[in-house]
Parts: structure tokens; C-alpha cells; sequence
């Protein structure tokens, strides 16, 4: 779906530096894999999520 499209463009951009983060295309989803993400790090993937959480499905 395109709202899925653009949440994995919006994602991918905000994880692309975030070493051990991985994206994956489930046609109607999006997942965001953090498992080989540092423990300290992982944090961090809260924020792009969700603020792009809120922009596309808070109406």
C-alpha cells in the first residue's frame, strides 16, 4: 500500500546510520529488526519510530 511505502522510506532514512538495524518490506507492514542493534543504542530507534508512528496513523 503507499502508506506502507512511505513508512518504509521514512524508516529506512531514520535507521540508515543505526548499525545492526534492519528493515524489512512485508507488502502490508513494515518491520523494524533491532535484535543486532547495541543494547545502548536500541533506544534510539524509539524516536524515528514514533514520530513517523504519529504522521501517518494519528488522525
Amino acid at each position: 500500500t503507499l502508506v506502507a511505502c512511505q513508512v518504509f522510506e521514512n524508516l529506512s532514512e531514520s535507521i540508515k546510520d543505526i548499525e545492526g538495524a534492519r528493515m524489512e518490506d512485508n507488502k502490508f507492514c513494515v518491520s523494524v529488526h533491532y535484535r543486532n542493534v547495541a543494547p545502548h543504542v536500541s533506544l534510539h530507534l524509539r524516536v524515528p519510530f514514533s514520530f513517523i508512528y504519529q504522521k501517518h496513523f494519528l488522525f
